[in-house]
């Protein structure tokens, strides 16, 4: 899964919709532990949730 914006901020609204997109319908995978990946010094990780729940119902809601 890939997206992307022009701050932080929004980069991590896009993937909470990026990622709920992929996810829905599915199977959720089982979380990854991060704390044993090496990361290059221009590498970051940002830990996202997404509450399904709400993203249906904005998904819904958008769609009225």
């Amino acid at each position: 899964m890939i997206t992307q914006a022009d701050t932080l901020s929004e980069a991590q609204t896009e993937a909470v919709d990026a990622i709920a997109t992929m996810l829905d319908g599915t199977t959720y995978p089982l979380p990854q532990d991060s704390s044993s990946w090496i990361l290059e010094s221009n590498q970051q990780v940002h830990l996202i949730t997404v509450d399904m729940d709400a993203w249906y119902h904005e998904k819904n809601e958008y769609l009225k």
